[in-house]
């Protein structure tokens, strides 16, 4: 007899230990769904909103971005330049005895 109740005892544990596996798997797959459905939701709005994009306004937007990127970049390579001119400058006069 005390060999069948240990062995229902091990199993009974055993059941605890899947019922609490499947929990989480239940847990896990829910918050996935929902991710999902979230997830879902946004491709459809961006689909819309592509769809509705007008072409023409979209590529001038581009073309502004692009030319400010570019005078940025004109901008930067001045700059460092200048930076690069006064700091020989600098070690140069610091140099000088």
């Amino acid at each position: 007899m005390d060999e069948i109740e240990q062995t229902q005892s091990l199993i009974a544990r055993e059941f605890d230990g899947l019922r609490h596996a499947m929990s989480d798997h239940a847990t896990t797959i829910t918050e996935t769904m929902r991710r999902v459905t979230a997830l879902e939701q946004q491709v459809e709005q961006l689909h819309a909103t592509l769809a509705g994009a007008d072409p023409e306004a979209t590529l001038d937007i581009v073309t502004g971005v692009r030319d400010e990127v570019a005078r940025l970049s004109i901008e930067l390579t001045e700059q460092m330049n200048r930076t690069s001119e006064l700091l020989t400058h600098s070690a140069a006069a610091s140099r000088v005895p």
